[in-house]
């Protein structure tokens, strides 16, 4: 039978994942670091969650460490949204300049055998 403490410990860990992620992915740099790397492994590991159906209600001494907890999951979730706005302008640079930096293939022989 899960905990309401173990459940909060999971869940800290989860929103830890995602802070190192978005801390991570907010620093410019041509190589990913050791940091983004790990911060890949760790989005890689986070998961869909759901309570587990034998959880009591939360209990009032446990409330203010579940809110703290929600407010912290609110700051990762606002802080992706920019990233996410960064990555599609990036993808749209590359693409424009992909297009316009490529040509065309060519044939480079014509075969008159045929």
């Amino acid at each position: 039978m899960a905990t309401w403490e173990s459940v909060l410990d999971d869940l800290e860990r989860q929103v830890e994942h995602a802070e190192r992620l978005v801390a991570s992915s907010e620093a410019p740099t041509e190589a990913p670091t050791e940091a983004q790397t790990e911060a890949q492994a760790s989005a890689d590991a986070l998961t869909s969650w759901e309570a587990p159906a034998d959880l009591d209600p939360l209990p009032h001494r446990l409330a203010a460490r579940a809110q703290r907890l929600l407010d912290r999951q609110h700051a990762a979730i606002d802080g992706i949204h920019p990233l996410l706005v960064a990555t599609r302008q990036q993808l749209q640079v590359g693409e424009r300049f992909g297009r316009t930096t490529t040509r065309p293939a060519t044939p480079v022989y014509v075969d008159v055998t045929a």
